[in-house]
Formats: structure tokens, sequence, C-alpha cells
């Protein structure tokens, strides 16, 4: 009951208000005055229901003013700590990487990790990042900072290639030359099962 009779910070009216459209009537304030009868109630029906449809309008209008002006303040004060960052395509950039692999003790893992090559830009908070062995990502500018000094690293596709575009295959007795080849996996026949 006290929540709902304390005004609130942003619509500055009670939430009670908000939802009848008077203040709430506490035991304390209860007058003892003689009830009306039934046909002076209903004469004031009426009159009574616009009333409140007025003030609940205006509740409403001074609320989203109020909350307009909150997310602004909010904003501002958001911004006040918030770092302006851009970059463009061919930095050199780290990646915040927070989560810790299980068994990985927090305490002696490195949360940024790369370098990475920031390679589009996506938009003005997104932006396309390739690892050195050509893995892609496409992240938040939060999560990136400036690799300061000189990469010296070679920026060049090493990945490994597909097992399906290469099939693994035994080298022939030509490219081993003296050396012993295998002979493969030896099948070890055992009493039949019966």
């Amino acid at each position: 009951m006290v929540y709902r009779n304390t005004p609130h910070g942003t619509t500055k009216h009670t939430p009670y208000y908000m939802l009848h459209g008077r203040g709430m009537i506490l035991p304390t304030m209860q007058s003892l005055r003689a009830k009306l009868s039934t046909n002076v109630r209903d004469s004031e029906h009426g009159p009574r229901l616009e009333n409140l449809k007025t003030r609940l309008r205006t509740a409403y209008e001074i609320a989203r003013e109020q909350v307009r002006g909150m997310h602004a303040t909010n904003k501002r004060y958001y911004d006040k700590h918030a770092k302006h960052r851009e970059f463009e395509v061919g930095n050199t950039v780290y990646l915040y990487n927070p989560a810790v692999k299980k068994g990985v003790s927090a305490k002696f893992r490195r949360p940024w990790v790369g370098p990475w090559r920031v390679t589009e830009k996506k938009s003005r908070l997104n932006y396309a990042i390739v690892d050195r062995r050509g893995k892609r990502l496409i992240v938040h500018v939060n999560r990136l900072k400036n690799a300061h000094g000189s990469v010296d690293w070679e920026w060049t596709d090493t990945r490994q290639p597909s097992r399906t575009n290469h099939p693994k295959r035994r080298p022939t007795e030509e490219e081993v030359g003296d050396e012993t080849l295998s002979p493969g996996p030896i099948e070890i026949r055992g009493p039949p099962s019966r």
C-alpha cells in the first residue's frame, strides 16, 4: 500500500493515481458523512466518469513527458562515461572475450585476444574482423580496442584444408623412400562367438 501511494520518480504520480485516476483513500481519511441515495448517485454518474477520463488523460500526458525527460537525463549520465571509438578498414585491433573455458582459472587468462584486422565496417557500431588464420567475426565496437605498436605478422589464410576437399591418403613407397610403411590396421580374429 505504501508503494502504491508513493509518487514515482519518473511519472511524478502515485501508481494508484495512474491506475484509478484519484488519490488512494486511506482508513484515516474516511469521512463519516451520510450516504447518498441511489437516484442522487445516478444523476452524478455521467459527469464523474467524464471527470475521471479527463484526469487520467492529463495524468498520462504528464507521465509521458516525464518519462521522455528521464530518458534524456539517463542518456546524458550514460554518455558521460561512454568512449567513442571508430576504426578504419585495415586497422589492427584486439578483441575482448570475457568467456572462461571450463577448468581454466580466470586469474591467469587474458581477456583481450588477438590481434585481429578490421575488414569491413558494417555499421556505426558493428565491424567485421579477421584473425591471422582467417577466422571471421562480426562484433560490436565495445569489444574492440586498438592494437598499438607494429604487428609484423603475415595476414595470410593459413587455415588447413577441409577433409571433404582433400581426402586423406596413404603415401606411396616412392614418396616415403627407404622408410618402412606400416601395413595398416591389423585384424585380430578370436574364437567364433556362439
